[in-house]
């Protein structure tokens, strides 16, 4: 998949969601959708704590997923993100998208009807990381999870603004590692000149 494709798949996630968002606090909700972006304790103090988070959590997640009982799954994931060819650009777009368009929906309306704990738990398990018939990935995923109660408080404490930019970060880091993991990936390209020579000159780029 290009990376052109993958950004616009980004772009649904990044409309389609707080779209969802919007219409679930149209008609369930008597508080203005825009009250969600409304800061706590400032914007800097957001910025700086959701920064904070995000670069803690996603490096923590790193060293989580590098357990060698983890292996298989590392290696999973690494295929799956890896085979994708992102470059950085592309990383940081999806990124964004998916930290502030995910974040809109779960913390920003429906962890206000659900709770902190119940909406962290629903959205890992939507994203496949708590499997009953996979002990090694529910052990990252028990991990995911206590990130995102703590990202669902972030919100509660300081803001919207913060648990979106602590959701991007912990992506960029994942995206990053992981897409470096991949043997011949154009991030590595960038950083082995000799790694240009070993390219395919069938291989195009977008």
């Amino acid at each position: 998949m290009g990376n052109r494709k993958i950004v616009t798949l980004g772009l649904y996630t990044i409309i389609g969601f707080p779209l969802a968002a919007f219409i679930i606090n149209y008609f369930f909700s008597s508080e203005s959708f825009w009250d969600i972006f409304i800061s706590k304790q400032g914007i800097l103090k957001e910025l700086i704590i959701g920064m904070c988070l995000g670069i803690l959590s996603g490096l923590f997640a790193w060293l989580i997923i590098q357990l060698k009982i983890l292996q298989p799954v590392r290696e999973k994931y690494q295929n799956v993100i890896g085979s994708l060819r992102m470059n950085i650009g592309t990383i940081v777009i999806v990124s964004i998208c998916a930290g502030v368009g995910e974040e809109i929906l779960f913390r920003g309306i429906l962890q206000s009807y659900f709770g902190i704990w119940v909406t962290a738990v629903g959205f890992v398990a939507i994203h496949g990381y708590l499997n009953p018939f996979d002990w090694r990935i529910s052990i990252y995923g028990a991990y995911m999870t206590a990130a995102i109660i703590a990202i669902g408080y972030l919100n509660q404490l300081y803001g919207l603004t913060s648990a979106m930019l602590a959701h991007t970060i912990i992506d960029i880091i994942l995206f990053v590692k992981l897409s470096r993991e991949y043997p011949n990936n154009r991030l590595l390209a960038k950083k082995n000149p000799l790694s240009e020579h070993s390219q395919s000159p069938l291989q195009t780029t977008d």
